[in-house]
């Protein structure tokens, strides 16, 4: 028996996702994606993963949530955060650092929304970090020194 979290979940995120963003991934390198606990999607590659999904407190107008991190196979050399949410990465002069207020409130607005991110995150921000692993790793220290408390 659930606490009533349940009720905010997206019931379309996950095929919503899968349906704009798979084919992109598989291109990109990336072999396996799964679920997270509210529905969202975990793109794997061999070095990294890719992490879309959504607060479910923000109903009825969900806001989308976004990070990239290490994966299995790259070295985690000590760091305990393995990710980095996407909004410490877009500059703020950039509009796409206003991701978080895209919101959706139906499947189509869902679609348009994740277009937008693949288009104006995922490919400048993104691939160039997925494709260079260490920038990827300093990237995280930064997030970690700046808002995680340190080393």
């Amino acid at each position: 028996m659930g606490n009533g979290w349940e009720q905010l979940h997206c019931l379309y995120f996950h095929d919503t996702c899968l349906r704009a963003f798979e084919d992109y991934f598989h291109a990109e390198g990336f072999t396996r994606h799964h679920a997270d606990v509210i529905g969202g999607v975990i793109f794997e590659g061999v070095d990294c993963y890719v992490e879309i999904s959504y607060e479910a407190e923000t109903y009825p107008q969900y806001s989308p949530t976004l990070v990239i991190g290490l994966g299995a196979s790259a070295s985690h050399e000590g760091l305990s955060v393995t990710g980095v949410p996407f909004w410490f990465l877009i500059p703020p002069t950039n509009e796409a650092s206003k991701y978080t207020f895209w919101k959706f409130d139906t499947q189509a607005k869902l679609f348009t929304v994740l277009e937008q991110i693949k288009n104006d995150i995922m490919q400048p921000i993104g691939r160039p970090l997925w494709k260079n692993v260490k920038d990827l790793k300093r990237a995280i220290h930064r997030f970690k020194v700046e808002h995680v408390g340190g080393l």
